[in-house]
């Protein structure tokens, strides 16, 4: 495994770039479809205060997800980065060091953000 080279170092950037894109952007309009389908079969309740909740959880859950691209793009940039120059070693560090960033961060904002609406 240490002499296989990465699978996005090698190739056309333009293809790599589209495939990444392609790839999250699925994941998202399935993301935003399941919400769809969720606020319309909620909604069908006849109950208000059920869809308000929706939308506050989804304004939540939009947040967190786009604190954690953003992390993603910063890792993603520093491990290419490393792996790019040959150092593996150092590319798995930052890898880890990102994942547990990335966990803290997010499970920290959304602890604060449900705490503040408790609260209030």
């Amino acid at each position: 495994m240490a002499g296989t080279p990465g699978k996005f170092t090698t190739g056309s950037t333009m293809r790599h770039v589209v495939v990444m894109t392609v790839t999250a952007s699925t994941g998202l309009m399935f993301m935003f479809l399941i919400d769809f389908a969720t606020l319309f079969w909620v909604g069908q309740l006849g109950m208000e205060r059920y869809v308000a909740t929706l939308g506050y959880v989804a304004t939540v859950q939009y947040f967190t997800i786009s604190i954690g691209i953003g992390l993603a793009i910063a890792g993603t940039a520093l491990v290419s980065r490393a792996l790019g120059l040959g150092d593996t070693a150092k590319a798995r560090n930052l890898a880890m060091g990102t994942m547990a960033l990335t966990i803290i961060v997010q499970g920290g904002s959304r602890q604060w953000y449900f705490w503040r609406a408790i609260r209030s």
